[in-house]
């Protein structure tokens, strides 16, 4: 018997789980919704917390299928693979042999980096938690590391790995390019190039500061 839901969606990581999250928010009771995860965890936000307007801090955790799905009523998870997709027909195949009709789909598959090469052991795209707990495996025996790119996660990686001889291979004109100008990066470039780091006990200078 083919098995219908009102929204099917297929990833069970951050994206699939906010959309899950925000449709039981929204739909009505009788809504029924589904997740299809090829992985029995799944991936969820906690301790949301807004930094400013356009800036939230959250931690990422992982749940069981079923510890997800208990917080809402109209919400079904399931460990399936989709291998094919009849989208004329609103129809969902998995490897399975199981079949699902949707009235409407959301794909949260996530991206795929694009790697210089997919076969060499040596080159690793770093995406989500689990390519970044190998990244740390192989970070342990390093000595010399070459990172490609300039967003966010490329930053992030420069500044904090030590103890290694790094290079960084940007096709900008300045280092990350989307968030600061090229004056601003200039000076974060040679603040990079310092022996010592410079860090903040953050919590506790927040702490002196209250309002009664």
């Amino acid at each position: 018997m083919l098995e219908e839901y009102d929204y099917v969606i297929i990833g069970g990581g951050i994206a699939g789980t906010s959309c899950a999250q925000r449709l039981c928010s929204i739909a009505d009771s009788n809504c029924r919704i589904l997740i299809l995860s090829a992985s029995s965890l799944v991936k969820s936000i906690t301790n949301l917390k807004p930094v400013t307007k356009f800036l939230h801090s959250f931690d990422v955790e992982e749940k069981s299928c079923g510890d997800f799905s208990e917080s809402f009523k109209n919400l079904t998870i399931l460990t399936k693979i989709v291998s094919d997709l009849d989208a004329k027909n609103h129809i969902l195949k998995c490897s399975d042999n199981s079949e699902f009709k949707y009235k409407k789909l959301c794909v949260c598959t996530g991206g795929r980096p694009k790697l210089i090469n997919e076969n060499n052991p040596y080159v690793l795209g770093i995406r989500d938690t689990e390519t970044v707990f190998k990244f740390q495996s192989k970070l342990k025996s390093a000595k010399q590391i070459i990172i490609v790119g300039n967003g966010g996660i490329a930053t992030e990686l420069v500044y904090e790995i030590q103890n290694c001889n790094l290079i960084w291979v940007i096709k900008d004109s300045h280092i990350s390019h989307t968030f600061f100008d090229p004056h601003s990066a200039k000076f974060f470039e040679k603040a990079l190039n310092q022996p010592k780091k410079i860090t903040q006990d953050l919590e506790r200078k927040r702490q002196k500061y209250t309002i009664s």
